[in-house]
């Protein structure tokens, strides 16, 4: 059985249970105390409320899809401690190479500065600098149109985000961290999501967006389907496989810029949402998912 840690408010793991259903066992971080848990050196069970079970002698794989994301209404010791329990039970199936996905700390240790690096060797790549103080001090940029992003997407203490925006980095306060790339031109946004061995690939026209990132807008989550279809060239897989091959993963979102000639990597997303591509189920990326996930061999 498959163990999916997440939370209770997630849509996309509402649509994989929708077809999943008892091949899974959903494991909601916010609504803990509804479930009983043992957790001991050599044996572990989870039941649910309505008396489904899963344990380390039928569990067969797990998938972390944004357990922490969501908020425990406790006091902070105790969410503290259920968080333990969590990674606790995820790493039984990492000790195994029992997961699916990717393991949810992936980013700690491979930062977009270094994927970016890698990617290099197999795609353009806008020039790029992060940091603060002098260290902003380069001719890299110099005469380049700026772009100021986050790395994290974390907000700020107003509740607050950094999309993309184009900046002046004469009027960028150094005392403070920056993370600026090169502005680039680009006819629409490319985004591949890795299934396994299966690429899906799509785009979305820039002509129409509010600012410079997609996702600033205010359609984000429309269930009106945004991307189409974007064909890969024989030689663009070549080098999405030669880069998922030196990061060793098959699962992800890889986000690109078409300038109408050639595309220009932005970062690889180990843990990215996948749903609002296809939202219609139209190409078969939810099917997809669940064979992935399910998948025993």
């Amino acid at each position: 059985m498959l163990l999916v840690l997440t939370g209770s408010k997630d849509g996309t793991a509402d649509l994989l249970f929708s077809k999943i259903g008892n091949k899974g066992f959903r494991l909601n971080y916010d609504i803990f105390s509804d479930y009983s848990v043992v957790l001991q050196p050599d044996h572990w069970s989870i039941e649910n409320p309505t008396g489904l079970k899963i344990t380390n002698l039928t569990a067969t794989s797990a998938f972390w899809w944004k357990a922490f994301n969501y908020f425990i209404d406790e006091e902070n010791y105790v969410a503290e401690e259920v968080k333990y329990v969590f990674r606790e039970i995820y790493g039984w199936f990492l000790a195994r190479a029992l997961t699916k996905g990717n393991n949810p700390e992936y980013h700690r240790f491979n930062g977009k500065i270094q994927l970016l690096n890698t990617a290099r060797t197999y795609f353009d790549v806008p020039q790029t600098i992060c940091g603060w103080g002098n260290g902003l001090k380069t001719d890299r940029l110099s005469g380049k149109r700026i772009v100021a992003k986050s790395l994290t997407s974390g907000l700020t203490t107003t509740n607050k985000a950094l999309f993309t925006t184009e900046v002046d980095p004469t009027k960028l306060d150094p005392c403070y961290p920056w993370y600026l790339q090169e502005k680039v031109d680009a006819k629409a946004d490319v985004t591949i999501f890795v299934c396994g061995k299966t690429f899906f690939s799509f785009q979305r026209d820039r002509s129409g967006l509010k600012g410079l990132d997609w996702r600033n807008q205010d359609d984000m989550f429309s269930a009106e389907q945004q991307w189409t279809p974007f064909l890969l060239t024989r030689s663009q897989r070549q080098s999405v496989s030669a880069f998922l091959r030196k990061i060793a993963v098959d699962w992800g979102r890889i986000d690109f810029l078409w300038t109408g000639s050639k595309l220009v990597f932005l970062e690889y997303n180990a843990n990215g949402q996948f749903i609002f591509l296809d939202f219609q189920d139209h190409f078969g990326l939810l099917d997809c998912v669940v064979k992935y996930l399910t998948d025993q061999k």
